[in-house]
């Protein structure tokens, strides 16, 4: 097999595996709505990582009654920051459990600021 082949199937290879399913199709908004109260609202690491950002791997509908919603995401994060002219890095994978009401998140569960 020439190397140009070989090429050619890793990168449709890697290609396919970048392309999953959407997170929580049925509910267009959800994902980014979760990463946007995270970024305002969570820290990570025992109060050590106050800045993170997340970002969604996997959500499901654990609850649902009426207008509220409870939606458990597994997510990896990440916050990069300087202090006393270190830079400190803080990552790695975390779930949470975030309570939605008319289509707005309204609680998170886990470490906050």
């Amino acid at each position: 097999m020439s190397l140009s082949r070989i090429l050619t199937l890793g990168v449709a290879i890697l290609a396919t595996g970048c392309t999953g399913a959407p997170i929580l199709p049925e509910h267009p908004g959800f994902v980014a709505s979760m990463e946007h109260y995270y970024r305002r609202h969570g820290i990570e690491g025992n109060g050590r990582c106050l800045l993170p950002e997340m970002t969604v791997q996997k959500a499901e509908i654990v609850e649902q009654k009426g207008d509220r919603m409870v939606v458990e995401a597994s997510y990896h994060w990440n916050d990069r920051r300087r202090g006393d002219g270190v830079v400190q890095d803080c990552r790695g994978f975390n779930s949470r459990r975030f309570t939605f009401y008319q289509n707005q998140v309204l609680a998170m569960s886990g470490e906050q600021r």
